[in-house]
């Protein structure tokens, strides 16, 4: 691909994650940052959702370090991935604390994850 953008970064690890190549769509984000882009939240949310199917619970923390490191869930819009993440890695009171202090609390969403 001549020119990459984040867009076509979201396409590529949303596109491995959908097929069940959770490591490749992980070692896309990891490359995508080396690179110089920034994800956005559409990137995390394929992200974590690899994450959680991969049960990849040391990746899905270190990016939701990530996120908090720079404000990128300031409103809520990531709660319901990182509460499926940690429910799915075996982390219930880490899924119970993001529902807790969630602006955006979603019974339904919470209880799919858990």
């Amino acid at each position: 691909m001549p020119e990459r953008d984040v867009a076509s970064w979201n396409s590529m690890i949303r596109g491995f994650a959908n097929v069940g190549q959770y490591e490749e769509a992980l070692a896309l984000f990891h490359d995508m940052e080396i690179s110089g882009f920034r994800p956005n939240t559409l990137t995390l949310l394929s992200t974590l959702s690899a994450c959680a199917s991969h049960g990849a619970l040391e990746a899905g923390a270190s990016i939701h370090s990530y996120v908090n490191n720079n404000d990128m869930n300031r409103d809520g819009s990531l709660d319901s991935s990182l509460i499926d993440m940690y429910s799915k890695c075996g982390d219930i009171g880490k899924a119970i604390q993001i529902f807790e202090e969630s602006p955006r609390r979603d019974w339904e969403k919470a209880s799919l994850g858990f």
